[in-house]
This record gives structure tokens, sequence and C-alpha cells, in this order.
């Protein structure tokens, strides 16, 4: 991950998108800027073939906060100098882009750059690549654990958890967090689980995740506590689950 700063922006760009023949990097930018900021990159796309790429390059609306559903298109803050690139094998080639946030701009916009690659002999590619903008001193981070459930699989006997978290703010997150196993006989905390950053849960919508809790056999018969803590964006909400490992191994949960 690289975090820098530029105009008036926080940049933070992470991992690297790898697809057949083609990668993209950053595969993903988080930008944090104020109204009437300028950031100015590049995307760096490599040809791992042997033959010659021909890449077009487009762009699409994505997730935006409800003030700018409707009104605040990728056009408007997004400028891709270019729209085809031909790379030749093993090599590599750079894409500029220039965003540009406008006065009265607030909460979230967001938008994917779209990457198609019709090689010869070969199914065509496309990969798309988000970008985030937070407009700075607008977001409001309001995001709640909304529901939590424990389940045996049928055929691992693994337990795990379905947790839905709701974000009723104007910001996507990308939560971490962990989770604490009580034995409720004893009050000792028998296991600890973290809660790993993965998919982001958009603004204004719901989203599952599901954790692995425990393997086969792992937890014995008896009641148990599960605490969950998500935190992001400098907040953090808990949720905590009864549940009963039955003499037969299955869940039952409690109120």
């Amino acid at each position: 991950m690289k975090e820098f700063f530029v105009a008036g922006c926080l940049v933070i760009c992470s991992c690297v998108l790898l697809y057949a023949d083609l990668s993209i990097s950053p595969a993903v930018i988080n930008i944090v800027a104020n109204d009437e900021a300028v950031c100015e990159s590049v995307y760096k796309v490599f040809n791992t073939a042997d033959t010659k790429a021909i890449v077009k390059i487009s762009m699409e609306d994505w997730k935006n906060s409800s003030e700018n559903s409707s009104d605040v298109t990728v056009e408007k803050w997004l400028n891709l100098p270019k729209n085809e690139i031909e790379i030749e094998p093993k090599s590599e080639a750079e894409v500029p882009f220039r965003i540009e946030t406008f006065k009265g701009m607030t909460g979230s916009v967001s938008g994917m750059v779209v990457f198609s690659s019709n090689k010869t002999n070969m199914i065509n590619m496309t990969m798309k690549v988000p970008i985030y903008i937070t407009i700075e001193g607008t977001e409001i981070a309001d995001f709640k654990i909304d529901s939590l459930k424990i389940d045996k699989g049928q055929n691992t006997g693994n337990l795990s958890a379905t947790m839905v978290i709701k974000n009723d703010g104007n910001v996507h997150i990308r939560h971490t967090g962990n989770i604490k196993l009580y034995n409720t006989e004893t009050g000792n905390v028998v296991k600890e689980i973290k809660i790993e950053e993965s998919f982001p849960t958009y603004c204004e919508s719901s989203r599952d995740f599901i954790i692995n809790i425990a393997s086969k056999d792992e937890l014995k018969q008896g009641f148990y506590l599960a605490v969950f803590e998500v935190k992001a964006l400098g907040r953090s909400v808990h949720k905590a689950v009864r549940f009963e490992v039955l003499k037969n191994g299955n869940i039952e949960i409690k109120k």
C-alpha cells in the first residue's frame, strides 16, 4: 500500500490487479480531498505475454453517496487523456489520469477505470479498477453490525458467523476488527479471532461477511458468548450473540 499527498489530496493506493496476461497497478485508489483539489498520477499496465497487447481505456460511474447520485458523473471529476494504448511483449505502459474535485462536492463519489484487451486467439479481457473519493470535512461515518448468525457447516462441520454490516453514512468503509469468544460458564476467553480488512461496504447499503469461528469439534459442548468489534473511520461498534454447542455438535442460538 502506498500513501502520498498531491495538491490537497491524501491518496492511498493498494494492490496490483493481475488477470491473464495483463497486470494493472494500482488496483484500488482511495482519495481524501477537499473540494477544488487536483491529483495527477498514472496507472502502470504490464503485458506479460509474448505478443503485443492493444488495451482500450474507458470509465464508468460506480457508487456515489445520495448527495451526488444523479448529477456528479465520473466524467465531471476524472480525465483520462488516453483511450487506447499498445504494449509490446513483456513490457509496461503508463496511463495518466487527472482527478479534479470541484466546489460544492460533498460526501463521496467513485468510478471505475475500465481496461479492455482483445488479443489474438484469446477471449476478450475486461478489468475494472475503482477510484474512491471522499470530500474531507463532509464525511459521515455511521455504520453498525446489523445482525449476527452462527452456523455449522453441513459438509465440514466448521462453525462460521454471518455478519451483516449496515452503512448509513455517506462514505464507503473497509472495516477491521476482532471477535472474542467466551465460555459463559467459566467466564474465560477461549478464542480470539482477527477480522481482516476485505470488501467495502458502500455508503447507504448493507453487506454480508462470513467469518470462520472454529473448526469441527474445536468447541466443547457448552454455552458461549461471541463479542464482535468492528472498526472503521476512527469508530468502533460492537454486537454480541449467545449460542450453545449441543452434545451432537449442532448450534442453538440463545436470546
